[in-house]
């Protein structure tokens, strides 16, 4: 692997959406031609972009996440030629393109703030295999794709009914205190709440994606919702309901 592979694996989402500096963008380029591992790499962001794009029927964005995209792509990019017309795609190619969009902001912090090479390892593991989740769906004529709905707050929950785990796009998600998370459940036709994991909101972007894995297919389940709870989660539901959907 190249000295640069590292550096050129960060900047390979932006330029799949083609923000990249020119002077960047050739530099990208003069590397791919070398580097088989980046190329795959690159390969693989541009399937999951343009699977997710035919997910699911194109539905008009509610107003408050044509706002909070705005907001958010304009404090992570010095260029903003292209958000009116990201604006104005209808709100499931917003909610594809929100994952390369995350993956930018992601590496951004990565890269900008001290932390040590064992968390920035196990940060890229689960973006890798979040990734490669999001690919798996998109190629699956099976795959489904629901809305996730609630006060100031959207997302998608893309699925396979057969299977056991899925993928899921949030924006619109606040930090909470210290003493606070976000949790995620599937809700089972009895009206169970069975734990899908902690969320974390990531503070340097609305964009939040993640992986739901469970022990029995999502088939079994009729909705799936992310509520407030105490710092380390809870058993069953304590808090505010954040969003929600019925399967």
């Amino acid at each position: 692997m190249s000295d640069h592979s590292k550096e050129i694996e960060a900047l390979l989402p932006e330029y799949v959406l083609g923000t990249i500096p020119a002077e960047q963008r050739a530099f990208i380029e003069e590397h791919l031609e070398s580097c088989d591992n980046c190329r795959i790499i690159l390969e693989e962001l541009l399937e999951v972009e343009q699977g997710l794009l035919h997910l699911a029927q194109p539905v008009e964005p509610p107003a408050y996440a044509k706002a909070r995209l705005m907001a958010a792509i304009a404090a992570e990019s010095e260029s903003t030629q292209w958000v009116d017309r990201l604006l104005r795609l209808p709100f499931a190619r917003i909610g594809a393109i929100a994952i390369v969009l995350l993956l930018i902001v992601t590496n951004v912090v990565l890269l900008n703030q001290t932390i040590t090479l064992q968390d920035q390892i196990e940060s890229l593991s689960r973006k890798q295999e979040t990734n490669q989740t999001a690919l798996a769906l998109a190629s699956n004529p099976n795959s489904q794709v629901a809305e996730l709905q609630g006060d100031q707050v959207g997302g998608t929950f893309v699925y396979d009914p057969g299977v056991s785990v899925a993928v899921v796009f949030v924006w619109g998600l606040e930090a909470l205190p210290s003493n606070q998370v976000y949790q995620s459940w599937l809700i089972s036709p009895d009206g169970a709440r069975t734990s899908a994991g902690l969320v974390e909101a990531n503070p340097a972007s609305n964009f939040v994606t993640f992986t739901v894995e469970s022990s029995r297919p999502l088939s079994d389940f009729v909705g799936f919702g992310v509520t407030v709870e105490p710092a380390g989660g809870s058993p069953a539901p304590t808090g505010a309901k954040v969003l929600g959907v019925d399967f």
